[in-house]
């Protein structure tokens, strides 16, 4: 073992050496530890006798140590400037080779700034600056590694809100975005800006891969915030040309804003309903037979409300206004999705991608299925003059197309979402 870190580290030393070739001399080393937090989020499955086959957050990851994952890692030297970069694992572990000029050790330290090592997100400011996370100083030791160990940000006395908010974020890209082609070529550059009043219950803007996360406490509720917004940020990207008009009225039903059961415009409710269920599949994969959605900081309660594989039926056995609940169409993405339902009318299980693929089929323009469907416009005017455009009732036409099945029984089993 002690041969086999010796090689590392000379391959190493060697690398900066020819990169730094021809220049005066130089330290050369490498720092290693892991990065930890204390784990506060919310929306875990709970072991109170529900089914958790198939949830990604278990019980046993709350109010624990956890690693800092998939994190881009730098050394630092005695006056903060970068002089080596990396990344975590899937465990928090980091080796990075560091270089700087002069001879013999140094003094240094490890930084990491909540940016993902493949730049898919960055957790930021609310103005868009950089959150910077320290170690204390040590001395880098000049051809030798130096261990800086396990450093744990936030306890149970004080959890640390970012390092929660960056955990959310990464749960969300790792166990449901990631298996989407289409994710992974234009899911980049998105910032997480923590924290701004300026937007109350948080929000995401496609346009700019912008989303606001309105405040420290937010960051404990993952399902119903980060993990929903990265969800609007991934509709967004989907369409064709990586854009789309934006249509946003909660006002159908006299009340404002929406949640899951409220009975809005089908466009809107559609769109809320497409990113939570985004969202959900980070933390129940298909084969969970008792999925929840909720805006908690613990786990969801074991309610009917908040179960999406609940199916109400069909429209004669459901509430006023059920046809037009973001929850009705999240139940009937969730009875495409899952393998465990057994019933019936739910025998598809078509994976997670080709619910991006499917909203790609939307045509660019004005016209029915198109995704600027509640809008009109000529020349440069535009207005909105369809509020049941661009619905659940069009994706499933998209998606039946795409796929080549029919999901009708799904559909009509879960209220038969409105739309046009």
């Amino acid at each position: 073992m002690r041969m086999r870190k010796s090689i590392v580290l000379v391959a190493s030393a060697l690398v900066l050496a020819t990169l730094y070739a021809g220049q005066a001399a130089a330290s050369i080393g490498v720092v290693s530890g892991r990065l930890m937090f204390y784990n506060n989020q919310g929306n875990y499955c709970a072991s109170d006798g529900r089914s958790c086959s198939g949830a990604r957050y278990p019980a046993s990851q709350f109010n624990v140590n956890m690693p800092i994952r998939d994190v881009k890692v730098y050394v630092r030297n005695n006056t903060d400037q970068i002089i080596g970069q990396g990344i975590t694992d899937s465990n928090g572990n980091f080796k990075v080779s560091w270089w700087s000029p002069g001879s013999g050790n140094i003094v240094g330290n490890v930084t990491w700034h909540g940016e993902q090592k493949d730049g898919r997100f960055a957790i930021r400011t609310s103005s868009g600056g950089t959150w910077v996370f320290w170690t204390y100083k040590k001395t880098l030791r000049n051809n030798a590694t130096t261990n800086f160990g396990t450093q744990v940000w936030g306890s149970n006395k004080g959890p640390n809100s970012l390092a929660n908010l960056y955990d959310g974020a990464i749960r969300m890209w790792r166990d449901a975005l990631n298996y989407s082609n289409r994710m992974r070529t234009y899911f980049t550059n998105v910032q997480i800006r923590a924290y701004s009043s300026s937007c109350p219950t948080s929000c995401a803007n496609g346009e700019d891969k912008r989303i606001i996360i309105d405040s420290s406490t937010s960051a404990y509720r993952p399902q119903a915030r980060v993990m929903h917004e990265m969800g609007h940020i991934a509709s967004y990207l989907s369409h064709r040309d990586q854009e789309r008009r934006v249509f946003v009225d909660y006002s159908r039903d006299g009340v404002a804003g929406w949640n899951m059961r409220s009975a809005e415009h089908a466009g809107p409710s559609f769109e809320e309903a497409l990113a939570t269920f985004y969202g959900d599949v980070a933390l129940y994969w298909h084969w969970n037979p008792e999925p929840y959605s909720c805006l908690s900081s613990g786990p969801c309660p074991r309610i009917a409300n908040n179960n999406v594989e609940t199916s109400t039926g069909i429209r004669s056995s459901c509430s006023a206004g059920e046809e037009r609940w973001a929850l009705t169409s999240v139940r009937y993405l969730r009875d495409v999705y899952d393998s465990t339902s057994g019933e019936s009318f739910d025998d598809d299980s078509e994976p997670y991608y080709q619910f991006f693929d499917a909203v790609n089929r939307f045509s660019n323009g004005y016209g029915n299925r198109s995704k600027d469907e509640p809008w009109d416009g000529f020349l440069w005017w535009t207005w909105v003059d369809d509020k049941d455009g661009r619905s659940a009732r069009d994706f499933r036409a998209h998606l039946d197309t795409l796929a080549g099945i029919s999901t009708y029984g799904e559909f009509s089993r879960n209220c038969y979402p409105a739309g046009d």
